[in-house]
């Protein structure tokens, strides 16, 4: 079962805009001497671009028999069932709190888990009623300390 991420337009929009006000700044800054540097500069911008393309329509989480699977653009992460022991609700966009964010909205899902590369991932599906529903038949072990809406 697959689920896409929910996005929250206005934080992705603030934020890119800010980097493309930034790198075009400082790409434009150096026109008139342009160099290496205003190329690299540009190159930057190009890639964040791409990628924050990637992020925005690539993000999408996947139920497998062993697994959750974790794609953000090029980034994959394994998430695998019996290693979650937690799993509860976060709200805001908490930059500096969490280790692993998947997520592209103010609030989502957190889960925390024991043998993997993370102690702890944020993801944020559209569709999160069902997607709770589907990893408590898949992790009965772990805490669920989530209301129902």
């Amino acid at each position: 079962m697959t689920f896409k991420s929910r996005v929250n337009y206005p934080y992705v929009i603030t934020v890119h805009f800010g980097l493309f006000l930034l790198l075009g700044g400082a790409a434009l800054h150096l026109y008139p001497n342009f160099t290496v540097w205003g190329t690299i500069i540009f190159v930057l911008l190009f890639s964040s671009v791409l990628l924050i393309v990637m992020l925005i329509w690539a993000t999408r989480y996947d139920f497998y028999e062993q697994y959750l699977e974790i794609r953000a653009g090029l980034i994959k992460v394994k998430v695998v069932y019996e290693d979650v022991y937690k799993v509860q609700r976060f709200n805001g966009l908490g930059l500096f709190s969490g280790e692993f964010k998947l997520h592209l909205a103010g609030d989502g899902i957190e889960l925390f888990v024991r043998n993997g590369p993370f102690e702890n991932v944020r993801v944020s599906p559209r569709d999160e009623q069902v997607f709770i529903s589907e990893l408590r038949e898949r992790a009965r072990h772990a805490a669920f300390e989530i209301e129902e809406l």
